[in-house]
C-alpha cells in the first residue's frame, strides 16, 4: 500500500515539476496526500500529525505503545502497512526512500505547494522507526539484530489455506 501511495505522490509531483507555481487544487491534493501517511502512523503521535483526535476532523490517538516489549525493545512508532496493524520494515524502507527521492527530485513543486516541511517530517518519522528496528548493532555481522515485522496479536494474519480447486 505504501508503494502505491508513493507512486501516486511521485506522479502528482511530476505533473507540477516544470513550473515554479503549483495549481491551487493540485497543491491541496498534494497536501492532502500526506494525510495517508499520517493516518498510518503508530505509537505516540507527533503534535504535527494533522489527524490527531484533538484537532478539527481528527480521529487518531496514540496506539501500540508497547510494540517490541516482548523482545526487550521499544518498537512503538513507525507506520502500519496496508491499513492493518502490521508494521513491515522492508516496504517501509522502500516507500520512505521513494518519498525522499521524490522530494529531492521535485523540490521546486513541493516547495511551491507548501508541503516540503510536511514531507520531511513524515519521512523522518519512518526513518526514526527503521533505526529503532535495528535493535542491536555490532561490528560482528552475526551479532546484529533487525526486526523485519511487528504485528498486533495472532489474529491479524489468518492461517493460510489451500485455494479451492476448480473442476
Amino acid at each position: 500500500m505504501h508503494q502505491l501511495a508513493a507512486a501516486c505522490l511521485l506522479l502528482l509531483l511530476a505533473t507540477q515539476a516544470a513550473s515554479q507555481t503549483v495549481d491551487p487544487p493540485l497543491a491541496r491534493l498534494l497536501r492532502n496526500s500526506w494525510l495517508f501517511y499520517e493516518g498510518q502512523q503508530s505509537g505516540e503521535l507527533p503534535t504535527w500529525n494533522q489527524l490527531l483526535y484533538a484537532k478539527p476532523g481528527g480521529w487518531k490517538k496514540a496506539a501500540h505503545l508497547e510494540d517490541g516489549k516482548d523482545i526487550g525493545a521499544n518498537l512503538a512508532g513507525g507506520y502500519y502497512d496496508a491499513g492493518d496493524y502490521l508494521k513491515c520494515a522492508h516496504p517501509l524502507a522502500w516507500g520512505t526512500a521513494n518519498l525522499a527521492l521524490s522530494l529531492l527530485e521535485f523540490r521546486d513543486a513541493v516547495t511551491a505547494s507548501g508541503t516540503w516541511d510536511i514531507g520531511l517530517r513524515n519521512i523522518k518519522y519512518g526513518l526514526d522507526w527503521l533505526m529503532k528496528a535495528h535493535v542491536r548493532a555490532s561490528g560482528v555481522p552475526g551479532d546484529n539484530v533487525f526486526v523485519g515485522q511487528v504485528r498486533c496479536g495472532h489474529r491479524i494474519v489468518q492461517t493460510l489455506k489451500m485455494p479451492c480447486r476448480l473442476h
